[in-house]
Parts: C-alpha cells; sequence; structure tokens
C-alpha cells in the first residue's frame, strides 16, 4: 500500500524561542512491539554458561572472562607443568602457537561480546518492522508466528546438539590437518614410546577448540535463522512508502543488522588468520597461497550477513512498480486540469 504524507501546517500561535516547549513524538518515539527480552527472538540457545546465557554488560563480561579461563588458561597450565610450554621447536611449543592465541584468546571472546551488541540490534529491528506505521493490523499475526518461529529455530534442543557433535566431529578431523601425525607439536610430541596427545592436547581436542567451533556454529545458525525471517518479512504487505527519504521505502533500518554482524565477522577472520599466520610463519608458505581460501571466507561472510538483505527488493520493487502507476496517473490527471 502506498502512502502520502502531507506537512503539517505551521500554527501562527507559535510559543516564544526564551520559552522550551516539550517537542511532539516522533516515528523513533511511537510505541513498539513488545518482546519478551531485549535480544528476543535470537537469544536463548540451549546451551550453559559461557556459551549461553544473558547478554546484559556485568553478565556478558563474566561469560568472556569464563570462556577465556575454560578454553586458554587450563592449556597453558597443563602445557607448562608437561614441559610444552616452551619446546625445542616452534611447533612443540604451546606459547608460540599463534593460532591458539587467536582463536582462544581473541576470536572466542570476541564471539560472546558480539551477542551484547548483534542481539538486541537484531530485535530493535524486529520490534521495528511490528510498529503500526509499517506492519497493518491484517498481517500481524503472521508477523508473530515468524516473530515466534524465529526464537524456536534458535532455541531449539535438535539444533543445539547437532552442532555439539558437528564441533567434535570438525575438531578431530581439522585437528590431524592442523598437527600432523608424522611431525611434533605441542598437541602431540614426539616421544621414546607411541606418540600420543599431551594434556594440554587433549584439552584443546576435548574442550577448547569444541567450545570454539560451538560458537562459531551457533553464530551461523542465528544467521540462518535471520535469512529465513527476512525472507517472511518479504512476503508482508507491509505499509512501505515510494517516496520515504532513506530510498528504500521505509526499510533502511534493516541494514542496520550489518553493523550488529560486523564483529561476528571480525572474529571469524582473526580466527582463521591466526591459522594462515601459524602456515606462513611455521611451515613457510607464501601468503599468496592462501588467496583462494581468503576469497571463499570473504564471500561465505558477504553471502550470511548481506545476502539476506536481498530478499527486501521484491517488496521494494513491488512498491516502485505501484508508486510509477499512482504518480504517473497523479501527473496526467494534472496536466489535463492545466490543459482545460
Amino acid at each position: 500500500m502506498i502512502t502520502t504524507r502531507h506537512a503539517t501546517p505551521t500554527s501562527s500561535h507559535a510559543p516564544s524561542p526564551s520559552r522550551p516547549t516539550p517537542s511532539a513524538p516522533d516515528e523513533e518515539d511511537a510505541p513498539e512491539s513488545p518482546l519478551p527480552t531485549p535480544a528476543f527472538p535470537f537469544d536463548g540457545m540451549r546451551f550453559p554458561p559461557p556459551l549461553g546465557g544473558g547478554t546484559e554488560g556485568r553478565t556478558i563480561l563474566l561469560r568472556t572472562l569464563g570462556a577465556i579461563l575454560i578454553a586458554w588458561v587450563p592449556m597453558a597450565v597443563l602445557a607448562a607443568v608437561e614441559g610444552v610450554a616452551l619446546g625445542p621447536s616452534r611447533r612443540e611449543s604451546f606459547l608460540l602457537d599463534i593460532a591458539a592465541y587467536s582463536r582462544f584468546l581473541i576470536a572466542l571472546p570476541l564471539l560472546i561480546l558480539a551477542e551484547r551488541i548483534a542481539l538486541p540490534l537484531l530485535s530493535h529491528i524486529v520490534r521495528h518492522l511490528g510498529r503500526p506505521e509499517l506492519l497493518p493490523e491484517t498481517e500481524r499475526p503472521r508477523y508473530e508466528a515468524m516473530v515466534a518461529l524465529s526464537s524456536r529455530l534458535v532455541r531449539s534442543p535438535l539444533a543445539a546438539m547437532i552442532m555439539v557433535a558437528l564441533a567434535y566431529v570438525a575438531t578431530i578431523s581439522a585437528g590431524q590437518a592442523a598437527y600432523p601425525t608424522n611431525v611434533g607439536t605441542w598437541v602431540a610430541p614426539v616421544g621414546d614410546t607411541a606418540r600420543a596427545l599431551s594434556l594440554a592436547g587433549m584439552w584443546r581436542t576435548f574442550v577448547s577448540q569444541p567450545l570454539y567451533v560451538v560458537l562459531v556454529l551457533t553464530w551461523l545458525w542465528r544467521a540462518v535463522v535471520w535469512a529465513i525471517f527476512l525472507r517472511k518479512v518479504s512476503k508482508l504487505d507491509l505499509r512501505l512508502v515510494a517516496s520515504h527519504p532513506d530510498h528504500m521505502g521505509g526499510l533502511r533500518f534493516v541494514m542496520a543488522s550489518l553493523r550488529g554482524f560486523s564483529p561476528v565477522g571480525f572474529a571469524l577472520a582473526v580466527g582463521i588468520s591466526g591459522t594462515i599466520a601459524e602456515r606462513v610463519i611455521v611451515s613457510g608458505q607464501r601468503v599468496t597461497e592462501f588467496a583462494p581460501v581468503i576469497g571463499v571466507v570473504v564471500a561465505v561472510l558477504l553471502l550470511l550477513f548481506v545476502g539476506p538483505l536481498l530478499v527486501l527488493r521484491k517488496p521494494l520493487k513491488r512498491i516502485r512498480t505501484r508508486a510509477i502507476f499512482s504518480y504517473g496517473r497523479l501527473a496526467s490527471g494534472k496536466l489535463s486540469v492545466e490543459a482545460k
């Protein structure tokens, strides 16, 4: 539906500039659709802390600190006890492993802190879409069902179990490539007897790396649910305004999701960059050899976080077509009156 807004005439009894008067409520002050939590519907993953929990300031900091204490500190202590904190070579030294720093001291905390930025912002977009200026009452039941579906998908116990299973499968599979069996590393040093995981290596394999992978998969799942939500939104009969100053019919605020997902993309890039840096420094490979990998990572990040916004083309194309005919009739009518 195309709506036309007219400017309100200025009152002749304007108040004196010296006397402040309350400002009239604008569009930002209008009531929004209530949601159970400030981060609904993309919060509430079925994981215990630090993977799950609230997004409030103190809570998110405690979760971040807890993740570091669980993922990195025990490995450092066990490596020091077993003598692999600083071994005879860089590969056999835990404290010289760039990938461990990038994943467990930078990327892992960032993935948790990102919830403080992204989830409330996405929730604000969801509430804004439910405002009466955009959403007709006839579409409200469908919209509320979409929001409820998004929450169920994010909080699905089945999704949580699949993430945990994939995390361990990915950890075991990728670990063999990152720490080959024919080379001594701090994860599995070469000794006089059969080669086995060190204590720090066992902690990495069964605790730290799965924790990191589960967090990555959690954000990937949220991005998928966000894409599903936007696709359903694009099928609603929203009250878009073709002449809206944001040049997107009044939907430009949805693009704020890019700002919310930016720390997530940065954290994912840091985790991968650490692995590349380790290969370049330790194995002597050139950075250019990883150009295809970097290209794939950039493409995947764009697909995950920018791609869902492309579904808004359909409603914008519809409103543009309607506006062309509507304003065409208006212009034709005006020209006919002037001709008479």
